[in-house]
């Protein structure tokens, strides 16, 4: 599957009229959802493209959980590695065991073009890559029941005691790893920090998901293991490494229910309107939402004039959860007055609760503003509440 980014009416946006003026895209802004539509735009025009066509799977874009094996040109046993940071542990177990599949989930864009690199160096067809919070992959994403191994290599141990809660090894997330695993498969995790070595032993020995494979909670180094970078460090400061090896011990895990795609929300009104006024004193807008239990926070960052056209294009920051986008909603002046609110395609957005949420905001917040526009068709619920 392609990954040039998509291009329609509202894509080609400046920020004219617009008080404290944001940067546009000719003004090679860095930020936030433009600035990584950018960079993924740049990427498909070097050599990696199709590389990154290959080996990026297009998660927000498929149904949940994924089908991980269509990915792969052959069936085989499934190993996953989350954060692979420099890529090095990962090349050199695609290399030393290449009859398994691999998946490495990373979400900075640096160690994935190293990835990719690595692998075309070294001829290898048996790695794709998650760009995606590993916590949210393993509790929405990926299935259950998937993989062999999982690897997790010295993730960041957030020392601070305010802190802790941001850390990726919590009691949720060492369940959905036991229910990831095959039965029989095992997790290993490496960390070179004492008080996060403390922490993750109070989780594993405190819960029946997961069985030791060692004499002890951890031990100090595994034979025949590459030495990573964050390993090397740590023996050059002299600090000690801790490794858990611990296996699947539930029985019986169900598969996940599926979340098929579903249509980009859109709203239709008609009517004449000037979007230089509507726009003229636009500032963030900032909405917190509970869904199904999980806190939404959408925000509404700033706003882009297309060049010569009567089209907008707001730039949303939503959060539900574990799950972030950076999205553009376009508002569209088309011919016979008709006005177009909908998701534009910067981002890949997926069309979630959110998303639908932040298009009833933007379209909630061009009625409060052009009264006189009469709404002829909306996917995103009643917006005269």
């Amino acid at each position: 599957m392609s990954r040039s980014v998509a291009r329609d009416s509202g894509d080609q946006f400046s920020s004219a009229g617009i008080p404290n003026p944001p940067c546009s895209i000719d003004e090679n802004c860095q930020f936030g959802i433009l600035a990584d539509a950018l960079n993924i735009l740049e990427m498909a025009l070097k050599p990696l493209s199709e590389q990154i066509s290959d080996y990026l799977i297009p998660w927000k874009q498929v149904d949940w959980p994924l089908a991980v094996q269509s990915f792969f040109d052959r069936q085989a046993d499934l190993v996953l590695e989350v954060g692979f940071g420099d890529g090095a542990f990962l090349i050199d177990l695609a290399t030393r065991f290449p009859e398994r599949n691999y998946i490495g989930i990373e979400l900075a864009w640096d160690p994935i073009q190293r990835l990719f690199k690595r692998m075309e160096r070294q001829g290898l067809n048996n790695i794709r890559v998650l760009r995606c919070d590993a916590a949210f992959a393993l509790s929405h994403v990926l299935d259950n029941n998937l993989f062999a191994e999982i690897f997790v290599n010295h993730p960041d141990p957030w020392p601070k005691d305010r802190h802790h809660r941001r850390r990726l090894l919590q009691r949720e997330f060492i369940r959905d790893m036991a229910c990831a695993l095959v039965p029989g498969g095992q997790v290993t995790i490496a960390t070179d920090h004492s008080g996060y070595a403390g922490w993750i032993a109070e989780i594993l020995e405190n819960q029946t998901e997961l069985a030791n494979t060692l004499p002890s909670t951890s031990v100090p180094s595994l034979p025949g293991r590459i030495v990573t970078r964050y390993q090397q460090k740590a023996r050059e400061a002299g600090i000690g490494n801790d490794f858990f090896v611990w296996r699947r011990a539930i029985e019986d895990v169900p598969a996940k229910p599926q979340r098929r795609i579903e249509d980009m929300p859109n709203v239709a009104l008609r009517g004449k309107v000037n979007l230089d006024d509507v726009f003229a004193d636009f500032g963030p807008h900032n909405f917190q939402e509970r869904h199904e239990g999980i806190d939404v926070l959408i925000n509404l960052a700033r706003v882009y004039r297309q060049h010569g056209e009567p089209h907008y294009l707001v730039e949303v920051m939503l959060k539900e959860g574990r799950f972030s986008q950076q999205l553009g909603i376009n508002v569209l002046v088309l011919e016979d007055n008709k006005v177009t609110i909908k998701t534009s395609a910067i981002g890949f957005p997926r069309a979630t609760w959110g998303v639908k949420r932040a298009v009833w905001h933007v379209s909630r917040l061009v009625l409060a503003r052009a009264p006189q526009l009469r709404i002829t068709n909306s996917t995103v619920g009643n917006l005269l509440d």
